[in-house]
């Protein structure tokens, strides 16, 4: 694919909520379109995949309006629509208000992907989105990543 940008952006853990971790590309395919997807991995107590792709036909567009960041800004909303949506059902569903809290997500990098997988958290989630996505540069760490073996830790607590 032409014009790829992967980019991840994650959360601070927040008590309660967990960690989230969003995992974005953007791309072209073919000669009129253009894509993005994300993929956001929300732990705590019941850890969640959410992932959407969107394509868009540039033939209708303007190119003054679809230059630039056109859909890496888009994906970054819907992944904090996504986000917001997720928890507001949480919400819902216990009418807990710590689900109301603001979730900021902050520039993350490829290496956290790694660290969920070596602690052994999303490991089958981690394999889908490698299967699933249409960019080549996740794809390709993500293949050396389901690679890697889970690490040793041990529960000092249990001592």
């Amino acid at each position: 694919m032409e014009n790829e940008e992967l980019w991840i952006k994650r959360s601070i853990a927040t008590w309660g909520l967990g960690t989230v971790t969003a995992i974005m590309t953007k791309g072209k395919s073919g000669q009129r379109h253009i894509f993005g997807e994300y993929f956001v991995l929300i732990s705590g107590a019941k850890p969640v995949l959410l992932s959407q792709r969107t394509s868009v036909d540039t033939k209708n567009f303007p190119p003054d309006l679809i230059k630039g960041n056109f859909i890496k800004d888009e994906i970054e909303q819907q992944v904090q629509g996504a986000v917001s949506r997720y928890f507001y059902d949480q919400y819902e569903d216990t009418q807990n208000n710590f689900y109301l809290q603001k979730i900021e997500l902050l520039n993350g990098d490829k290496r956290d992907l790694m660290h969920l997988w070596v602690r052994g958290e999303f490991q089958k989630e981690i394999k889908s989105i490698n299967q699933n996505t249409n960019c080549n540069e996740l794809k390709s760490y993500l293949g050396m990543i389901v690679e890697l073996p889970v690490i040793d830790r041990t529960d000092w607590s249990e001592l």
